[in-house]
């Protein structure tokens, strides 16, 4: 079997191949062009010309190395995605904590990586309704902390002309005043109000445009997770954002071959502490934070309003668990059901596909 590590960068990628005793074998660097990945493929498969006996890993396969994740994807290629910190990890400890970081010491600690854990990596996959999902998730989050960022200037202009303007409004009203601003409602003839009025209009106008962007964004995103996902949105303290957070985030379950295997990607699986006849568990910090943030959320709505939850958590404080561990648990039992719906939406979604081929 040929393991081809690959660290990705914005204008290129560096690959190393070891053999089945992560021995290297070769070792090479493109431009991160459809050039450049159509010969990293050519070179892959001088060096293993049967499809079959090679694998890939790459770091950075959701952002830098997506380009080459799909198209060794769309060749047929078998991807794995491999976190930086294990590459981190595996970089310090296997090939000596003073050699010098660089792309070829990277590439190579990916490939290692990927011929001893390729069981628990997960896959990577073609792009798809997943994919689609975490962009725009990605972006709205983006255009929010604009946003709020816009708000905090704009406040602080507000409070030099109208100090009674905006402290202690409704959201509404707020929105109101915001919108009678852009559309220039400031009437100020003193040089300086006039110039801070210019500058609360122009931001006004900005938070304006920002709100109509997030509003679209927002439609948007939950009719592709009523689309994707109708089980998981229809889920008590799972809106549609959540679902399209959890989506994206998830990306192609196939990746997935347990629920645990998703427990430990969300960062959901509690890590055992145990000393003597003690056994306690301590929370997790590892994952994909975003899906963990996403589960919790779920957790602590369900704890409040879910009659199922709150029966769940008080069996658990019955066991001798505080409360943070119940809740935890909680958190851990969701990410099996979390999982169960998604997957069985990806299944009804590839059946007329398969069909269809």
């Amino acid at each position: 079997m040929l393991t081809i590590g690959v660290d990705s960068h914005k204008g290129s990628y560096t690959a190393v191949a070891v053999d089945s005793v992560a021995s290297e074998r070769a070792a090479m660097r493109v431009a991160n062009t459809p050039a450049g990945r159509a010969e990293l493929l050519a070179w892959a498969t001088v060096l293993e010309p049967q499809a079959g006996a090679r694998q890939w890993g790459i770091e950075g396969s959701g952002m830098y190395g997506r380009p080459l994740a799909e198209s060794l994807g769309g060749a047929g290629e078998t991807v794995f995605e491999v976190p930086g910190l294990a590459t981190s990890r595996e970089r310090s400890g296997a090939l000596g904590a003073r050699r010098q970081k660089n792309d070829h010491s990277d590439a190579l600690a990916v490939a290692r990586i990927t011929l001893r854990d390729s069981s628990r990596l997960p896959r990577v996959f073609q792009g798809g309704e997943p994919n689609r999902c975490k962009l725009l998730t990605e972006h709205r989050d983006n255009l929010v902390l604009q946003r709020t960022r816009l708000l905090n200037q704009l406040h602080a202009h507000i409070a030099l002309i109208d100090e009674a303007a905006m402290p202690g409004v409704s959201a509404n009203r707020a929105r109101r005043t915001i919108a009678a601003w852009a559309a220039g409602g400031l009437k100020i003839t003193d040089p300086l109000r006039s110039t801070q009025a210019q500058i609360v209009q122009q931001l006004a106008q900005l938070v304006v445009t920002y709100d109509r962007m997030i509003q679209q964004l927002t439609d948007q995103l939950a009719a592709l997770a009523a689309a994707a996902a109708p089980a998981l949105v229809s889920m008590r303290g799972v809106g549609a954002l959540t679902a399209a957070k959890i989506i994206g985030e998830a990306g192609d379950v196939r990746r997935f071959a347990t629920p645990a295997r998703f427990a430990s990607y969300a960062g959901v699986a509690p890590l055992e502490t145990s000393s003597g006849e003690r056994c306690r568990h301590r929370l997790s910090r590892r994952g994909n934070r975003q899906l963990n943030r996403a589960i919790h959320m779920i957790a602590v709505t369900q704890r409040r309003w879910e009659p199922r939850a709150q029966e769940y958590l008080q069996r658990k404080l019955l066991e001798g668990k505080t409360r943070k561990e119940a809740l935890r648990s909680l958190k851990r039992h969701l990410a099996n059901v979390v999982f169960r719906l998604i997957k069985e939406a990806a299944r009804a979604a590839a059946r007329p596909q398969a069909a269809a081929a």
